[in-house]
């Protein structure tokens, strides 16, 4: 095959077109195809490169549900989120978003504990636990049941079944030694 100006262009050949079709037309409309399948291409993705993370500072948590859906909708956006403070409570669930979207800071300080019924304040161990394997990585899920529900395990037994619920702290350097990204 010849290009308008007489040339041969091997990549060409390899096509086959019907022979009742000019050449030179789909060559152009090839070549229109791909400059705006690259400028779509590069819009998109240029779109998901400035995406600035989401900062979570100084987050107390809040009811399980609602937070839930909030971490849900971040796992679909794909948004990078960077924890670079406080997190406790059901914020810290933001360790089951997927490993390269999120991150903490050296100022990464997690606390944990377990949920509780608000109106009587009796822990759920067995809905705590189940959340727990759902949204932490399994380093920090072995943590937690053995640490933080065994010790609220121990306590119920010396103080006729009372519990403290006071979070128990994870800090950035043991966080990454867990598997956690560091930013």
């Amino acid at each position: 095959m010849k290009t308008s100006v007489g040339e041969s262009t091997p990549w060409v050949r390899i096509l086959h077109y019907p022979p009742n079709i000019n050449n030179d037309m789909k060559t152009i409309g090839l070549l229109v195809l791909l400059f705006f399948g690259l400028i779509t291409y590069s819009s998109i993705n240029s779109h998901y490169l400035s995406v600035k993370p989401i900062i979570v500072r100084n987050d107390p948590g809040g009811l399980v549900p609602q937070e839930i859906m909030w971490i849900e909708r971040l796992e679909s956006s794909g948004v990078p989120v960077q924890i670079d403070g406080n997190c406790v409570s059901v914020c810290t669930f933001l360790l089951g978003l997927p490993h390269d979207q999120v991150c903490v800071t050296d100022k990464a300080n997690l606390g944990f504990h377990a949920m509780f019924e608000v109106r009587t304040q009796m822990i759920l161990r067995g809905p705590t636990l189940e959340m727990a394997k759902i949204y932490y990585p399994k380093r920090i899920n072995e943590w937690f049941a053995k640490e933080v529900i065994g010790s609220y395990d121990k306590e119920a037994e010396t103080n006729n079944g009372h519990v403290d619920n006071k979070p128990i702290y994870l800090d950035a350097d043991r966080l990454v030694a867990m598997g956690v990204k560091h930013c």
